[in-house]
């Protein structure tokens, strides 16, 4: 090529602001669930151990509880008890279970702690560990699944202006194949994924966000694409509907070999 190609010219502030929404909507959820994971988690073992620990009260009675349930049940309850010196104490507990909560007619016993009778543990709180430690790990899952989605969608956003503005300086712009495309919902932004074949025949791969409007067409055949090339072919960026990242991508299209 003579010239290098003529890319978008808000290229770089599209990717980068693309970027950045994406990272100020994933990553506080990100963060949010996986500080609500690490603190359930937490909360969880210390109660456990409390109660592991604990000096047995006396007197235990169920003095009222309401229960709500869905597919998580929870609830709230306050009990009497009385201390080693048998001096009456409440304690007031919350609890959530899958499917079920306690029947109000359960065993239960009560724990407090030597050094503070008034902090106490009731064997509903421990039976409900497991629940607990599920809904941690299903909060860590969140966590996860949001910082993942927000890497995968800026990584396409800045990995297509690194590769682009390499490209334009020493790759080509030709005409390749579509072999298939899929369309991927996983994720807080629906990617159309493609494998094209280019004029040597090397296979690659590409995603577009849906919102811009899948691959570019040429004369409107959902076979036949433009892409950006390395003069290798190994490496390339396949253009949207509109011709992006490339400006007139029509008029700058290379003869196949």
């Amino acid at each position: 090529m003579s010239s290098a190609l003529e890319l978008h010219p808000r290229l770089r502030a599209i990717e980068l602001r693309g970027a950045l929404l994406t990272a100020l909507f994933g990553l506080p959820f990100g963060v949010f669930f996986g500080v609500g994971a690490v603190w359930l988690a937490c909360s969880t073992i210390a109660m456990s151990l409390r109660y592991e620990s604990g000096t047995p009260a006396t007197r235990v009675r169920l003095i009222e509880m309401s229960v709500s349930e869905r597919i998580i049940a929870h609830a709230d309850a306050t009990v009497s008890y009385a201390d080693s010196r048998g001096i009456k104490r409440l304690h007031r507990l919350s609890i959530e279970r899958f499917l079920a909560a306690p029947e109000p007619d359960a065993a239960l016993q009560v724990r407090y702690s030597a050094e503070d009778p008034a902090v106490a543990v009731s064997s509903w709180e421990r039976e409900s560990l497991r629940h607990a430690l599920v809904m941690a790990f299903a909060l860590a899952l969140l966590s996860g699944f949001f910082v993942w989605s927000t890497a995968r969608s800026a990584r396409v956003g800045l990995g297509r202006l690194r590769l682009a503005t390499q490209l334009a300086q020493m790759g080509q712009l030709v005409q390749v194949e579509i072999l298939d495309s899929k369309r991927d919902e996983l994720g807080m932004r629906v990617m159309l994924r493609y494998r094209y074949r280019t004029p040597n025949g090397t296979v690659l791969t590409a995603s577009i966000p849906s919102s811009e409007g899948g691959a570019y067409r040429v004369d409107e055949s959902p076979s036949k694409s433009l892409a950006l090339l390395a003069p290798d072919e190994r490496r390339g960026v396949l253009l949207t509907r509109s011709g992006y990242p490339v400006l007139n991508a029509s008029e700058r299209l290379q003869p196949a070999r």
